[in-house]
């Protein structure tokens, strides 16, 4: 182990880092003694140091960083080191320690020191890499007096001589530690780079070439920083606490980190010029400074019922299967929402930052908004009667005393059903959607129900065979004919008697089960009627096969109507069959609104807002079938005479590769705008590319060709169905 003086004048820096030790400047290399030990660690290799109990707090090497630390005069301090997978501890580069032993014990002394530990690869061979040091204002960057190797590193300037000793080469994986010290009464600003922070030292992990910089700053300059907010939230760092405090003087060349919270109902959407992105932002004071922060409020919208909401350029899509229910929006931007109800329901109105019943609703996001909107699904609960007595409940009221037997309650509610028998009967229990004995029975209106309720009149009468169906088929069999046409939905039966039912669906229709005493799907139910017994039978309409394709059919031009800050456009059309539909609206190939629910067969529209005006192509699609509808929003063609869309020509490069040819077509535009590239050759399509066009060099992917002759046609059509076309001939040899 060698014990080194740390650099004097200039490199007597160690001190300004370690742990308040009480420390004596040093002017000249007979300074007095440090009234504590300092000792810094470089590791050559890859491999570890650490110090021992009592005297633990030096970890340096293979990532760790703890390689400098104070202790205390007359200490006694052992160092460990611990080699990396390849490698082996190769030796203290002195004698002191006992050369090549894994440990080093020795007396803090008093005077501050280096200590080197060498490991070596195990391997083939090893790699170096350097640590690039690079300097803005009066400061110089330094390794420890002799540093591992004799390293001199020593860069920078005091404002009239600098030195440019900047790169330090050790073996790849080596732990470096390195200095600053500010010139001419400077103040250091901050490290870049490999290095960060404002620590007066650095460490640095050496797995690849790397480079740090330093910057300093004259002492005593300031510079302005202000933040200025948009939307709601705050911002911290330096001086700032915004929105209490927006600027402040900071030290010219200090950096400064600034981090934004979002109020409640708000997200942080980024930072302005200097920074970007949404992570923290840090600026260096080089000059009066000016940063933005935009925080955008949330719209959240719920739906209750059978429905859909969408709006806010497909921002939001909520409802029926879809699911974005929140988006945030700039500050005072204003967003359209549409509701849609699915098939068979209806649109009760909004409630929050909405109100009314009108499909539409324009918000102003002005602050964090919350919207609900209502539908009920228009599923119907049916009871059926058999016997002397009535069944109320949600709106129902159907039997002996009362004669309504079919309600819509509100989607998802739930219906509480009770059935009373007249005087001289009894109550023999439900079927269909309820079943058992009680005389009360909830239904959830998750879906259409059918209830059937059956009453046995007193006196020891013979027990009676009540069957209620749902849907169109019949049921039949000792006596009943109940069902599609058939009236006969109770008998009495001989006590005891076994009775065998049959379902029979009609046209179009198909069985689904039976409910009660039965129970199943067969298409026969044998029950034993002992006392007065119930049974149901659901048909349900047939759907169409699973897979069958769409056929979609347009029912006229789009319609189109301004609305709130854009247009509403309707999409009028027919489906063969039900299922999830996806809606696409571009403008100039890019997609500028979306929208998705479901739709049941049969005639349908559906309502887009859109936010700009232009020319676009809106494209419905379910399953695997699609149409598509052209439509002009505002001005578009050649009455559009501002802003002028300009194609411009350029020479195409053709390469060989292999026995054909490599083809690239360069055109440039002042205007985004959607591109097709059709290549033919004798009047045959080789070649049919579509791309985005974006206003400049129009990029467009190299195709293969053979030899020959070819004509080349590109067509861009720009936001406001403007076209320009642009036509070659290329003869390509062979």
């Amino acid at each position: 182990m060698t014990l080194r003086k740390l650099p004097e004048v200039r490199r007597a820096i160690l001190p300004l880092l370690l742990l308040g030790a009480l420390i004596v400047g040093v002017s000249s290399a007979g300074g007095r003694a440090l009234a504590s030990t300092t000792v810094v660690v470089e590791v050559v290799g890859q491999g570890q140091v650490t110090s021992s109990a009592p005297n633990t707090g030096i970890n340096c090497g293979n990532g760790k960083a703890a390689c400098y630390l104070t202790f205390t005069t007359g200490t006694s301090i052992t160092l460990t080191t611990s080699a990396a997978s390849g490698w082996t501890f190769d030796s203290w580069p002195s004698a002191t320690c006992g050369g090549s032993g894994t440990t080093c014990t020795f007396t803090a002394s008093g005077a501050s020191m280096v200590v080197e530990a060498d490991f070596r690869s195990t391997g083939a061979g090893t790699t170096q890499s350097t640590l690039a040091v690079t300097y803005s204002g009066k400061g110089f960057v330094s390794a420890p007096e002799n540093a591992p190797h004799g390293s001199t590193i020593d860069c920078g300037t005091d404002g009239t001589t600098p030195t440019t000793q900047c790169g330090w080469t050790e073996l790849t994986g080596s732990t470096l530690t390195i200095f600053e010290t500010p010139s001419g009464g400077g103040s250091f600003s901050g490290w870049g780079g490999a290095c960060s922070g404002q620590s007066a030292s650095c460490t640095v992990h050496l797995t690849s070439d790397a480079s740090a910089s330093a910057t300093w700053a004259a002492a005593g300059a300031t510079q302005m920083l202000s933040v200025t907010l948009t939307g709601s939230g705050s911002v911290s760092g330096g001086g700032i606490h915004c929105p209490s405090t927006c600027s402040t003087s900071e030290p010219a060349g200090a950096l400064v980190t600034l981090t934004a919270n979002a109020s409640s109902g708000y997200v942080f959407t980024g930072w302005g010029s200097p920074c970007s992105g949404t992570s923290s932002c840090t600026v260096t004071m080089a000059a009066d400074t000016s940063v933005t922060a935009t925080f955008s409020p949330v719209l959240s919208v719920t739906v209750n019922g059978a429905g859909n909401v969408s709006g806010g350029s497909g921002a939001i899509n909520c409802g029926s299967g879809a699911n974005i229910c929140s988006a945030n929006f700039a500050q005072n931007a204003s967003v359209t929402l549409v509701a849609t109800p699915s098939t068979g329901a209806t649109f009760n109105g909004w409630t929050g930052a909405c109100g009314g019943t009108s499909t539409t609703c324009t918000v102003s996001m002005v602050a964090a908004r919350s919207v609900v909107a209502n539908f009920s699904n228009g599923f119907t609960l049916s009871v059926t009667v058999s016997g002397n007595g009535t069944v109320s409940g949600g709106g129902i009221s159907c039997g002996s005393q009362g004669s309504v037997c079919s309600v819509v309650p509100a989607s998802n509610t739930s219906v509480t059903l009770s059935a009373q028998p007249d005087s001289g009967n009894t109550f023999s229990g439900w079927g269909g959607a309820c079943s058992g004995t009680s005389t009360t029975c909830t239904v959830s209106m998750t879906a259409a129900k059918s209830v059937s309720a059956t009453f046995s009149s007193g006196g020891g009468g013979p027990p009676q065979l009540s069957v209620s169906v749902s849907g169109s088929g019949r049921v039949s069999g000792g006596g009943i004919s109940c069902g599609d046409g058939a009236a006969t939905c109770s008998v009495n039966e001989t006590a005891g008697a076994s009775v065998t039912l049959s379902e029979s669906p009609a046209s179009g229709y198909t069985f689904s089960g039976w409910g009660g005493s039965c129970g199943g799907t067969s298409t026969t139910c044998t029950v034993k009627v002992q006392s007065s017994t119930s049974v149901s039978a659901t048909f349900a309409k047939k759907t169409k096969s699973a897979g069958k394709k769409a056929k979609l059919t347009s029912l006229g031009k789009p319609v189109v109507k301004p609305g709130g800050t854009g247009f509403q456009v309707t999409l009028r059309f027919r489906t063969t069959v039900g299922g999830v539909a996806r809606v696409h609206g571009r403008r100039a190939g890019r997609v500028a609104s979306t929208l998705s629910l479901r739709l049941a067969a049969g005639p349908a529209s559906i309502r887009i807002p859109v936010a700009k005006a232009g020319y676009y192509v809106f494209t419905l699609q379910i399953g695997k079938n699609a149409l598509s509808w052209r439509a002009c929003l505002g001005t578009c063609g050649s009455a559009l005479k501002s802003p002028a869309f300009v194609l411009i020509r350029e020479a195409p490069e053709a390469s060989r590769a292999g026995e054909g040819w490599s083809l690239v077509v360069h055109a440039r535009a002042n205007l985004t705008s959607d591109v097709r590239v059709v290549v033919s050759r004798a009047g045959r399509k080789v070649v049919n590319l579509h791309v985005l066009g974006r206003a400049g060099e129009i990029s467009i992917p190299p195709f293969l060709l053979g030899p020959g002759s070819y004509s080349l046609k590109l067509t861009a059509t720009d936001a406001y169905g403007r076209v320009r076309t642009l036509v070659w001939v290329v003869a390509l040899a062979r």
